[in-house]
Parts: structure tokens; C-alpha cells; sequence
């Protein structure tokens, strides 16, 4: 057993950020280059590794969706499981989550760790165009203890309503994972809202995003690291790699011991005047 698991809060530790392509309907491709990402960052020392969105079937599975997915008991996630207590190290992986006694089908990023295996599973809340006629919408956001602090997941999306990382902040997240398949023209948006993100919630954001193609979509990873501050701490550009950076929580202190917004805010003034949408 590394140093630190089961034994303590880990206040400073590597993420590795794996930045890569993902075949479309080759789901035990895809689980068989995870896991040689999986060991590769283990053996560099990181203690958890973060994947793009749906990195275990690919983005379009059109009619192949229901057959690609699983329960988070499925196969493929007790691999992973087994893999995370083997290397030692967290996972956040993404993937099509079946409902165990339903026929609803979900955009999921699940998260294991070294000791419990599947420690969770965030499902995707905000659901972008054509995704709204596959997947059923998340409706719940949790914060997951972890060796390494408190973390909050999030997929692609949700990232661009800062409702819900603000509300895995007041949760006590630390650091915010956001697994996303986000394509171009879209780059210089989710830069800007990822450094926001982590910003007014003056925490640690990892993003990782999806490279390649699917259909007329053009991934343009830029996967990186972000700090309170709102630094790239470590990035990428449109190729394939394995991102490796350092995240220290006292960052953290320091950043909020200048000018904390959390306690700032003035919810009793947020009041909503008009329940009217401004259609365009």
C-alpha cells in the first residue's frame, strides 16, 4: 500500500489528466488503453487520474447506445475497480451508465478509489442538443471524500452553469473534476469558464477534455490543471498525452485567506425579482 492511503488526509499529490481519443462502440479498446494510462500514471507517482467524457464507448453510439451501456456493476467498472487496488491509485472514468431497475440511460463519471472501489457516480445534469433525445438528465450533485479531500465531479456541460460548481464549493469541494468531450468552435469558452470555475470558487479545477474526431465534431482537447488563482498550472495542446501536475491544498488557504468569496457572498440580496425568461 502507497504511503497516505487509508492512513491520512493527503494535502499535496500528483494528478495525471489523460488527454486522449476514444474509439466509437469499442468499448474493450477503449477499457484496454484506460488501463495502460491507469498503470502508466501510477507508476509516475499520481494518485488519481481523470478521463475524458464517455471515455469508455466513445460519443456517438446512435443505436448501439443501450448495448454499450452499463450498471455500475457492470463489467467493465469491476475492472477498473480491481485496477484502482492493484496501482493504488483514483480513477474518474467516463462512461454510459444503464439504470439498474430502469430503462433510463445516463451520461456518468464514476470515481473509485484504492480502498472502497466505486466510491460513486456523478450523472451528467445539464444535457447539451442532440443529448437531450439519448440520456435522462442527472438530478443530484455529491461531494466525495476521498484520501486526497473532498472532490465534486462534472461533466462537460455542467461546467458552463456555475450553479453547480458553486454548489460542490458550499459542499466543501476541494478540487473539481470535469471529464468533457467539448469540440471546437468551442476552445477559448471552456478555457475561460474552466479558470472562472475555479476562480470564484477559489479551489483546484483538473479538465480534461476529449481529442479527435466523431462524426462532424473535432475534439480540441487543451485539457490542463487550473489553481485558485485561475493559473494553468500544467496544460496541453491537440495531441494525445498524459498530463502530469502537482495540486497543493494550501494554495487553497492562502488564496481564500486574501479575499474569500464563499464567505463574501450576500445570498439574502440574490433574490429572484421576475421568474420571466427573456426569450430572444
Amino acid at each position: 500500500m502507497l504511503e497516505g492511503w487509508g492512513l491520512r488526509k493527503i494535502m499535496r499529490f500528483k494528478i495525471a489528466i489523460a488527454q486522449a481519443d476514444s474509439k466509437s462502440g469499442d468499448r474493450a479498446g477503449n477499457l484496454r488503453r484506460a488501463e495502460a494510462s491507469i498503470k502508466t500514471a501510477a507508476e509516475k507517482g499520481a494518485r488519481i487520474v481523470l478521463f475524458p467524457e464517455l471515455y469508455l464507448t466513445g460519443y456517438f453510439l446512435g443505436p448501439k447506445l443501450r448495448e454499450l451501456s452499463e450498471p455500475p456493476c457492470g463489467p467493465s467498472l469491476r475492472k477498473v475497480s480491481r485496477q484502482a487496488k492493484e496501482e493504488q491509485i483514483a480513477i474518474a472514468l467516463g462512461f454510459v451508465e444503464r439504470g439498474k431497475r430502469s430503462p433510463r440511460i445516463y451520461n456518468s463519471l464514476a470515481i473509485f478509489d484504492p480502498e472502497d472501489g466505486l466510491l460513486g457516480i456523478q450523472r451528467k445534469v445539464h444535457l447539451c442538443r442532440g443529448e437531450k433525445g439519448f440520456f435522462t438528465p442527472g438530478q443530484d450533485v455529491s461531494v466525495f471524500e476521498t484520501e486526497f479531500g473532498k472532490v465534486g465531479l462534472m461533466i462537460c456541460y455542467d461546467m458552463y452553469f456555475p450553479e453547480l460548481p458553486r454548489l460542490l464549493a458550499l459542499e466543501g469541494a476541494q478540487l473539481l473534476l470535469v471529464s468533457s468531450a467539448d469540440w471546437k468552435p468551442w476552445q477559448d469558452t471552456a478555457h475561460t469558464l474552466a479558470r472562472a470555475r475555479a476562480i470564484e470558487n477559489e479551489l483546484f479545477l483538473a479538465y480534461c477534455n476529449r481529442v479527435g474526431s466523431e462524426g462532424r465534431l473535432r475534439f480540441f482537447g487543451r485539457s490542463c490543471l487550473i489553481d485558485p488563482w485561475g493559473r494553468i498550472v500544467a496544460g496541453a495542446s491537440e495531441a494525445e498525452r498524459l498530463i502530469l501536475a502537482e495540486v497543493d491544498y494550501d494554495s487553497i488557504k492562502r488564496r481564500r485567506s486574501d479575499i474569500n468569496y464563499i464567505l463574501d457572498r450576500r445570498p439574502q440580496a440574490y433574490r429572484i425579482k421576475s421568474r420571466k425568461y427573456p426569450v430572444a
